[in-house]
């Protein structure tokens, strides 16, 4: 393999693993450990490609190995012919990452600190998805917060699960909004909107908000559940 190609298979094996350019060994190591845990074919509902993949990915990181495999099914996702010189379709799979232990407290973090007026006086971290702030007449009153339990990644498609669920009236849900842009980023951020209904539901935000709040994404949803 030419450096060049090693170059752009190892930018390929780190994007696998959902990490930077310059992503240190320890941060390799962490992120195959968690992508293996949520991939593994007795999980979920994974399948065996998921899981090959990511550790095709960690081997060639930590030995340089050539998997011609890996490399192949690489070359052809990113939207390259593969080695046959046929241009196979980029296939897209929804990755579900749970939230840390320090990203969930960072998020309960701000839903305190927003509560308690300690974010400058201001609403500099709230995002109200209602247009025309219709929840201003409800401000005053109680709130509840809700912080995900995980991240759906599909594409460009994020879609932030939450296993509380929905009540009548204003809710706020503290989320990492920068997950396009570095996985290990928190920068937590709350969404306020009210809702006339309780129980198992699913918010959009409304595209005018997504180039600011999160950038790179396409569509974001946040789902609840009874669970």
């Amino acid at each position: 393999m030419s450096p060049i190609e090693k170059s752009r298979a190892k930018s390929v094996a780190l994007k696998a693993l959902g990490l930077g350019l310059y992503a240190n060994d320890v941060e390799i190591r962490d992120a195959w450990k968690r992508i293996a845990f949520e991939t593994h074919p007795d999980r979920n509902g994974s399948t065996h490609a998921e899981f090959a993949r990511a550790k095709a990915a960690y081997d060639f990181l930590r030995t340089g190995a050539n998997d011609e495999n890996f490399l192949e099914d690489e070359t052809s996702v990113s939207g390259r012919s593969s080695r046959s010189g046929i241009a196979k379709r980029p296939r897209i799979t929804t990755r579900t990452v749970p939230l840390s232990a320090s990203e969930a407290a960072e998020c309960q973090a701000i839903l305190a600190a927003q509560a308690c007026a300690l974010v400058n006086g201001e609403n500099a971290h709230v995002v109200d998805l209602d247009a025309g702030g219709s929840h201003a007449g409800h401000s005053s009153g109680a709130s509840t917060d809700h912080v995900p339990e995980a991240v759906q990644r599909h594409g460009r498609h994020l879609t932030y699960v939450v296993r509380t669920p929905l009540v009548r009236g204003t809710n706020r849900v503290a989320v990492p909004t920068a997950l396009l842009e570095d996985i290990r980023k928190v920068k937590p951020m709350i969404v306020r909107f009210l809702s006339f209904k309780s129980g198992p539901g699913e918010i959009r935000v409304p595209e005018e908000v997504l180039s600011n709040v999160f950038p790179g994404a396409r569509i974001v949803d946040i789902r609840f559940s009874d669970a």
